[in-house]
């Protein structure tokens, strides 16, 4: 029996090779006998490459108008997918936000760091830098605002007369206490439309099958709808923001029913650095050069513990924000003096910081109820401010910290690529707690794909390994 089986084994692999053989010799004919072709025709190849290139693609509007009075006699879900037909042109443009140019804005002179005594904060040569190119957010966001429109009014056979107002233009003032006038009431078929998806069941929403498109006849009004939305949604930032510069400026928290003001963060006017980009992305200039006194009155020389992960996101992260808006290099001075004072939370052995850090002595402490372990949010939660500061910097020092942090996490051991939301700063493994993305855990995840972003998408290891999984 097993000579049989060796020589149906031989018999195979000869077929094999035999056929793999009249295949390359196929292939070697059909290709010489397409360079002859090619040759021979060359000149009416380039005739006609010519004549495609400047053919323009003709379209047949005939079958693509649907009448106003059919689209909206159908029930709703047949208006959505009628409308899937419209054109691009009956796309929605975004609120344009006044912006400056390029050409037009100042960019204050590059903060110039003094040279460092102590090996591990010398300054970076470019070639050092994983990253020394970090994209402008205000220069793509730029891009995208002074896009072309790609909303136009569509043909008059697939919509009423307009009815529904379109809000007043932007203006970039200091804002009032005042609450904003509410949005003015729907018409009937914008009423009708709303509420069709209003009472969508919510499996949709849950299982990621929800989707809809505006009927024809309706395209106008709802996209003067978004606009008012918009309009409202900064008429009530406004509102905040001006009650807070009345009854608590400088402060970092303002009560919202007694209007009474509290520094639970110690003092470093929390809300208002943390909503500054806010204001400049919805065009309220003048609130953030009026607030630029409070960045520069800010004191971070703090004698008394203070949460590691608010101070990044909201502080750090804010004022980072505002550099990377104006290139004002105030921002990233108080950005840097912040950040150098909360690395020694992250003096462990694992990297991973500590929960609590005094900005005045440096001691850094977990609390009680973690076991002396990190949050596993808390460990992940640092580094798109961190290695953007780094970036600007050029300093040596910020970016060994997140190196060492992201060594530790990859050796940590996972279930399914899932880190349980206690990590251990001695050992850099996991410590119990459950194994979730929701609080306690989320942002760490959040991050890993930001910072892959953030460096030009070439960091296998931080979406492969830590995120897929």
């Amino acid at each position: 029996m097993p000579d049989s089986f060796d020589d149906d084994e031989n018999k195979y692999q000869k077929t094999v090779v035999r056929s793999t053989r009249l295949k390359i010799i196929f292939g070697i004919v059909i290709i010489c006998a397409f360079v002859v072709i090619m040759r021979l025709s060359s000149s009416y190849v380039y005739r006609c490459e010519r004549c495609v290139m400047g053919r323009k693609p003709s379209v047949d509007t005939n079958n693509m108008a649907v009448s106003a009075d059919s689209v909206l006699q159908q029930d709703p879900h047949i208006k959505l997918t009628a409308s899937i037909t419209e054109k691009k042109s009956n796309e929605f443009v975004s609120p344009k936000l006044e912006t400056m140019s390029p050409e037009t804005k100042e960019v204050s002179p590059e903060i110039e760091v003094p040279p460092m005594t102590d090996t591990e904060t010398e300054t970076l040569e470019s070639e050092d830098m994983k990253f020394e190119q970090v994209p402008v957010t205000s220069d793509l966001l730029e891009q995208y605002l002074k896009r072309p429109a790609v909303y136009q009014p569509p043909a008059s056979s697939l919509r009423q007369t307009t009815t529904y107002p379109l809000p007043p233009p932007q203006v970039d003032e200091m804002c009032k206490p005042e609450y904003p006038e509410p949005i003015p009431e729907l018409t009937k078929p914008l009423q009708s439309f709303s509420d069709y998806l209003l009472n969508q069941s919510e499996s949709l929403l849950t299982t990621g099958k929800f989707s809809f498109a505006v009927p024809p006849a309706l395209t106008s009004d709802y996209h003067a709808l978004n606009e008012q939305r918009a309009a409202h949604i900064r008429g009530l930032t406004c509102f905040t923001w001006a009650n807070y510069r009345e009854h608590a400026w400088g402060k970092d928290e303002l009560g919202p029913m007694n209007g009474n003001s509290k520094n639970n963060w110690g003092g470093v006017a929390m809300t208002a650095i943390d909503s500054l980009d806010t204001l400049w992305l919805m065009g309220l200039k003048k609130e953030v050069q009026n607030a630029r006194s409070l960045v520069e009155g800010l004191n971070f020389d703090l004698n008394r513990g203070n949460s590691l992960f608010e101070l990044n996101i909201r502080i750090t992260g804010g004022l980072l924000a505002m550099y990377d808006f104006t290139q004002d290099s105030l921002y990233l001075r108080k950005a840097e003096d912040l950040v150098t004072r909360m690395l020694p939370a992250f003096n462990t052995p694992s990297g991973y910081p500590h929960n609590s850090i005094n900005l005045h002595t440096g001691a850094a402490s977990s609390p009680s109820w973690t076991g002396g372990n990190a949050i596993l949010a808390e460990v992940g939660t640092n580094s798109v401010e961190i290695l953007y500061l780094a970036a600007k910097t050029r300093n040596r020092k910020f970016r060994k910290v997140m190196d060492k942090l992201y060594d530790s996490l990859s050796k940590a051991t996972t279930m399914d690529g899932i880190l349980p939301m206690r990590m251990n700063v001695v050992t850099g493994q996991g410590s119990g707690g459950p194994y979730s993305m929701s609080g306690g855990a989320d942002s760490y995840y959040e991050y890993l794909v930001k910072m892959w972003i953030l460096e030009g998408k070439k960091d296998e290891v931080s979406v492969t390994d830590w995120y897929d999984q």
